[in-house]
């Protein structure tokens, strides 16, 4: 480890970490599995960080690098190492490390163990273990009230069969491989403040909008 401008890090530092495993929890983290590539077939996210004094830590250039394991009681061959990063104020990711400025000779592929998966990370914050799941022909789902305001709403359309979770940003869905069976669930506090929330299973074949 050391600080962003290359100085040393001794001890004591703390690290901290997330683990989404369940598409439940994606959700109330609001941490989609959606790159800008397409939708991502997934078993699991954790985000990995470390800090100094307050200060966020990065993991020195190549070739260094740590070691992460996530828990699977019957692991996938060929799961991808997908780095996160921030794109627009939203969340997306990557298995190519050069495109966020890292040099890395480290498989992008994980390891399967008997109790999970095992991969080296060349950069600390969110991985993803998953693999593209696109296809070439696409639809959207666009959201609409006539009696409430959808703005604070939180909505989200989960794919079962690749544990995928989409996260809709301004009433319009991204991209989603037709013939996708997926689950709507929109979440939201009325004006009572009481939680409010609304789901629907719906199979996409074309583009559609949702009362």
């Amino acid at each position: 480890l050391m600080f962003p401008n290359g100085d040393s890090v001794t001890w004591p530092f703390t690290v901290k970490l997330v683990e989404l495993y369940k598409p439940k929890d994606m959700i109330y983290y609001q941490m989609p599995t959606v790159s800008s590539a397409g939708i991502l077939k997934t078993d699991g996210e954790i985000r990995l960080r470390a800090f100094k004094n307050g200060t966020e830590l990065v993991l020195k250039p190549n070739a260094c690098w740590a070691q992460i394991e996530m828990p699977n009681a019957a692991p996938q061959t060929g799961m991808r190492v997908f780095y996160g990063f921030d794109s627009n104020g939203h969340p997306n990711w990557t298995d190519d490390l050069a495109s966020l400025g890292v040099t890395t000779t480290l498989s992008p592929v994980f390891t399967n163990t008997a109790d999970g998966y095992l991969a080296s990370i060349a950069r600390l914050g969110w991985i993803n273990c998953g693999v593209l799941a696109g296809s070439g022909s696409n639809s959207t789902l666009s959201f609409a009230s006539s009696t409430d305001d959808l703005t604070n709403v939180g909505i989200f359309i989960y794919f079962p069969d690749t544990k995928t979770v989409m996260q809709v940003y301004n009433m319009a869905s991204g991209a989603i491989p037709n013939g996708s069976d997926v689950k709507i669930v929109a979440i939201a506090i009325n004006s009572s403040g009481q939680l409010y929330s609304f789901s629907k299973n719906q199979t996409v074949n074309a583009n559609a909008q949702i009362d």
